[in-house]
């Protein structure tokens, strides 16, 4: 299915989006385009994935706008419908790793971990709303902390901005919805298709690969704790350097050789080993006390 077909309507009768599942086939599905307000008409066929097209009789003085509808754009507007109150979300993990050169040449790496893994329940929540000024798709609230989810998809990014906010008191996560469309098309190749709104919501509820920090209440508290650690490991490794070049150029300096007992002669001072015996080998005199 390509990601121009329209897999969700809005029901004239309810002004709902509603999935192609939930309509009658073809013109009867009483529907039109959330973009355009072209009528639509359900293609229920049995060779490809179900979805709506444009009707292309009899209605250009009900198309309003030039139709820029695409699969994503369907998706942010679904969640506008189904999101609401409170919304239930499993987040993953959030970890990131410091690292420094020290003056040995070597790298002092220190991870650390910000939140693992977790389920929590947004509460307040508002689709389409502002974020420290800037439009994103969900704000709750969690004991007190703001929480802010942005959409992202091949023609959307996480603006610039958001991507450096730091604030301990709110948080800010990606959503890539791109693992959606197959989703929807592994939908519609099952028999007794589950309306996408369910799997819409049971993604946003367990999906984890899909989902990315950009900011956490405790980041700033992790890092400046992983900073003193890294710190701490970098001097650890100067120090282990340092003490192991003392320990090389001690083994370069070659030692004393160590003095073989010997004799000296009584009457001539003659020094000899004691390897050579107990005679004086200049006078002949003979010793028995060694040095």
């Amino acid at each position: 299915m390509s990601l121009t077909l329209i897999p969700f309507g809005l029901e004239t009768s309810t002004n709902n989006l509603v999935d192609v599942a939930e309509v009658e086939n073809g013109k009867k599905c009483g529907c039109i385009c959330p973009s355009c307000s072209t009528p639509l008409i359900a293609k229920q066929g049995n060779e490809k994935a179900w979805h709506f097209s444009h009707s292309s009789k009899g209605v250009k003085d009900k198309t309003k706008d030039e139709c820029a509808y695409n699969f994503y754009l369907s998706l942010r507007l679904m969640a506008r419908q189904v999101i609401s109150g409170n919304l239930t979300i499993a987040l993953p993990e959030y970890k990131k790793t410091l690292a420094k050169k020290t003056s040995s040449g070597k790298y002092a790496e220190v991870p650390y971990l910000i939140t693992p893994p977790s389920e929590i329940t947004l509460l307040d929540v508002k689709v389409e709303s502002i974020f420290h000024g800037h439009h994103v798709d969900i704000v709750g609230n969690i004991s007190g902390y703001d929480f802010c989810i942005y959409f992202t998809h091949p023609d959307r990014t996480v603006p610039y901005e958001l991507e450096w906010i730091r604030d301990s008191k709110s948080g800010i996560i990606e959503i890539k919805l791109d693992a959606l469309h197959k989703v929807f098309l592994d939908n519609r190749k099952k028999d007794g298709l589950e309306p996408f709104k369910n799997l819409f919501l049971e993604f946003l509820r367990t999906d984890l690969k899909s989902k990315r920090w950009i900011s956490h209440p405790r980041f700033q508290r992790a890092k400046e704790s992983a900073e003193k650690q890294l710190n701490a490991m970098a001097l650890r490794m100067v120090f282990e350097h340092k003490k192991s070049e003392s320990k090389t150029e001690e083994k370069k300096i070659p030692s004393a050789k160590k003095e073989l007992p010997h004799h000296r002669c009584a009457k001539c001072s003659t020094a000899w080993s004691v390897k050579q015996g107990y005679i004086c080998p200049k006078c002949f005199t003979v010793c028995r006390t060694s040095h």
